[in-house]
C-alpha cells in the first residue's frame, strides 16, 4: 500500500496509517448510473495501488492517469491532484470494513480523510451496528449498503438486520442500497421487503464474472431497473479487462 505520512500535527490523526488489514480506499461516485458516470480507484488490503486500479467510468481513465492516491504531500501525485476540480471521494471497502469501526487507527484514518476535505463512503453489507454516538465522524460519511439476499445461501439472521439498516439511515450523512441482479433469481420481493422496513435509493448491477456473462445479464438488469424505478450500475472494469485479477 502507498506510504501515508505521519500526521502528528493533526488533532484527529496521530499515528501513520501503516496497517494493511483495513486501509482500503477507492475514489467513487454514487451516481454510477444511467444518468451519470463515476470514477473509482481501489486499494484493497495487501495490494499496491498499481495492481488495484478499478475504473468504473470513461471519466476514470483520465482521472486514473493523473492520480495514484499517494497521500505524501511531496509526491508528484499530490501535486497533480491539487489540479483536480474537486477532491476524489474515498470509499472504504473490504471484506466488511465496519467490523473495524471502533478500532482507534481505523477511526483516526477516517477522521483525517474528513479533515482533509475528502468525502468518505463505506461499502458494507448492513449487518454491523455502527456506534454513531461514540464515533461521531461516521455521521459525516455515506454508506453504500449491499444486503445479501436469499440466493447467497446465508441464513436470514446473519444477512439481514432491519435495526442496522435503520441505524445507518437515521445517522449517516447519506445511505443507499446496491444489489447484484441476475435472471436466475427474482430479487424484487426481497428488495421490496427491505424497502418497506427501511426505505432508501436503490442501485442494481448485473451479476457477472466475465464479458460474456455481463453481456447476457446487463439487459436483464436494465429492464429490471426500468420496471421498478431503480438505478442501473454497470461493471466497466469487466467490460475493459474481463476476468483479469487486480483491477
Amino acid at each position: 500500500m502507498n506510504k501515508i505520512p505521519n500526521l502528528s500535527d493533526s488533532s484527529c490523526f496521530t499515528p501513520a496509517c501503516s496497517a494493511q488489514g483495513f486501509c482500503a480506499a477507492e475514489a467513487f461516485s454514487k451516481s454510477d448510473t444511467l444518468n451519470s458516470a463515476a470514477a473509482q480507484t481501489l486499494l484493497r488490503p495487501g495490494k499496491s495501488a498499481e495492481k488495484s486500479l478499478n475504473l468504473t467510468s470513461e471519466n476514470s481513465l483520465n482521472f486514473a492517469a493523473q492520480n495514484s492516491l499517494n497521500l505524501d504531500p511531496q509526491s508528484a501525485a499530490a501535486s497533480q491532484s491539487a489540479k483536480l476540480y474537486q477532491k476524489p471521494i474515498v470509499v472504504i471497502t473490504g471484506g466488511e470494513p465496519m467490523l473495524h469501526h471502533k478500532e482507534a487507527l481505523f477511526y483516526e484514518f477516517v477522521c483525517e480523510l474528513l479533515a482533509r476535505g475528502h468525502a468518505v463512503h463505506f461499502e458494507t453489507n448492513g449487518t454491523i451496528l455502527v456506534d454513531f454516538e461514540n464515533f461521531p465522524a461516521y455521521k459525516s460519511c455515506v454508506f453504500a449498503i449491499s444486503p445479501k439476499l436469499s440466493n447467497s445461501a446465508e441464513p436470514r439472521g446473519r444477512r439481514l438486520s432491519f435495526a442496522v439498516l435503520r441505524n445507518l439511515k437515521q445517522n449517516a450523512k447519506d445511505s443507499f442500497y446496491k444489489f447484484v441482479i441476475s435472471p436466475e433469481f427474482d430479487a424484487q420481493p426481497e428488495i421490496a421487503e427491505i424497502l418497506a422496513a427501511c426505505e432508501s435509493e436503490v442501485y442494481c448491477m448485473p451479476r457477472s464474472a466475465d464479458r460474456r456473462e455481463l453481456e447476457s445479464a446487463a439487459q436483464f438488469c436494465v429492464d429490471f431497473c426500468l420496471k421498478n424505478g431503480y438505478n442501473y450500475s454497470d461493471r466497466l472494469h469487466i467490460r475493459i479487462w474481463g476476468e483479469k485479477d487486480g483491477v
